[in-house]
């Protein structure tokens, strides 16, 4: 990783990490973390597989419902990563709709809302 002086000393240069850049660089960055965190993986997929949620959620609610039963993975960013491994796996997707987040450090950020597959619906 390439090092930028700056006031504080040497530093990662964050946004030079990778030379995929753009999505390739986020979907390095993913495979990364979540190869640090295979075992948290596996049992928060798990865990998000046996919810019978019948409502509409948010990434956050998915947290919430994974700390208590896997515990928190070794780097923040492995959140985003189980997400887009739900995604992946279709056992979540985007309803396409967005809501406020609840938790205080997420500022009321807007989010999407995801559905489990297991209750997709049909029009009629």
């Amino acid at each position: 990783m390439k090092r930028k002086k700056n006031s504080d000393g040497d530093q990662p240069d964050l946004f030079r990490s990778s030379s995929a850049g753009g999505r390739g660089g986020r979907d390095e960055g993913i495979k990364r973390v979540l190869s640090h965190n295979e075992q948290w993986l596996a049992c928060c997929v798990a865990s998000v597989r046996r919810l019978r949620w019948t409502v509409d959620f948010v990434g956050e609610d998915i947290r919430f419902h994974c700390v208590k039963t896997c515990g928190h993975p070794k780097h923040h960013n492995a959140w985003g990563g189980l997400i887009n491994s739900l995604l992946a796996q279709k056992i979540i997707y985007k309803t396409g709709e967005h809501r406020q987040m609840k938790d205080p450090i997420s500022h009321a950020r807007e989010t999407p809302l995801y559905r489990l597959t297991l209750y997709e619906t049909t029009s009629p």
